[in-house]
């Protein structure tokens, strides 16, 4: 016969569905009334169990779950993505803002007035020639008509490029060469007899 404590021993360790009806455990249920109690107790414990699994199964099928899944996952790697995107967007604006700011805060460069006396070129074509290299704001050149000279404004720099150009452009001009090989100096308009 099986005492008490052989009898709870086996009904913790054991499934009660896989107790079969001749064995010992049975049989001392049948004579104690405590063990019956106690047995009775852990078959309508089982038996909820095994309902509450049966209710608990997923309604959805895996494939959907392991889809929704992998769509969540590439929407958060697209909002990752678009918020680092957004962050150097940001970053740029500002670096580009900061460029501004620091060129308008340097002053602008300081503009000069020349009057140049042309020699060969006309009026016309040395304003063409010197425009390319004015670019300071508030940089011009002009011409007044029957005169051969222009004024120029402009930065330093700007002046000092187009009067070299102009040199290098006149002193071309200026030679016609001779039919023995010589450059020979054309007389100028202005100053006759001078050459």
């Amino acid at each position: 016969m099986t005492t008490c404590a052989e009898c709870l021993t086996e009904l913790a360790t054991a499934r009660l569905s896989s107790i079969g009806q001749n064995a010992l455990i049975v049989s001392h249920c049948s004579t104690c009334e405590q063990c019956a109690r106690i047995a009775a107790d852990l078959r309508v414990a089982e038996r909820q169990l095994a309902v509450s699994l049966e209710e608990a199964r997923p309604v959805r099928q895996s494939s959907d779950v392991a889809s929704d899944a992998l769509e969540r996952s590439e929407r958060l790697r697209r909002r990752t993505t678009a918020r680092w995107f957004r962050g150097a967007l940001g970053i740029l604006g500002l670096l580009i803002l900061g460029t501004f700011i620091v060129e308008k805060r340097q002053p602008p460069p300081a503009l000069e007035t020349k009057t140049i006396t042309l020699n060969c070129l006309t009026p016309d074509a040395a304003t063409a020639l010197v425009t390319p290299y004015l670019r300071a704001k508030g940089s011009a050149v002009w011409s007044i008509s029957g005169v051969r000279a222009i004024t120029i404004r402009g930065a330093h720099v700007e002046i000092e490029q187009s009067i070299s150009e102009m040199d290098a452009i006149e002193s071309k001009s200026c030679a016609v060469p001779d039919p023995g090989g010589a450059p020979k100096a054309i007389p100028s308009v202005e100053r006759p007899g001078k050459d």
